[in-house]
């Protein structure tokens, strides 16, 4: 368990957020930019959410492959593909549901043009990106034994 310390404010004091893993951790980051009034606050939020999609597909498809026999860490799935567009076909296939495929395709259809010099997404896009991303790492933490590869 990791814990990030914030300065809320001088009068509050640090305020400490416990973070499970890395993809919680990109997904607190993009929490900072998510409302934010310009182009360019979104556009972080959401290299945040692309990059926490990224982690959850590398831990999903770390744990399946660990689940069935194949001793799989993060960093062999890193090797074999590191991005969004090559991650998504392979957690695809360890999806729990047909609706879990669908997002996973419409993480790469609204995160990586915002994340580059397309069109950002707006707040209400993020959000849903943001939810979704939330229900698959929940359900898929109940759903392996021992929960997600970190």
């Amino acid at each position: 368990m990791s814990y990030e310390l914030n300065l809320a404010s001088p009068k509050a004091g640090t305020v400490p957020t416990q973070t499970s893993d890395v993809s919680s951790q990109l997904m607190l980051d993009a929490e900072d930019n998510l409302n934010a009034p310009t182009a360019r606050g979104r556009r972080a939020a959401c290299g945040s959410y692309r990059s926490a999609a990224e982690r959850l597909a590398k831990q999903i498809i770390a744990t399946a492959r660990t689940e069935s026999g194949t001793l799989c860490s993060v960093a062999d799935v890193e090797m074999e593909a590191s991005v969004l567009g090559q991650l998504v076909p392979l957690v695809r296939g360890f999806a729990l549901s047909n609706d879990e495929k669908g997002k996973w395709n419409t993480f790469s259809t609204v995160l990586n043009p915002g994340n580059h010099d397309d069109d950002v997404p707006s707040t209400t896009e993020l959000k849903v990106m943001r939810g979704n991303l939330r229900a698959i790492a929940k359900s898929h933490r109940a759903h392996w034994t021992n929960g997600l590869v970190a």
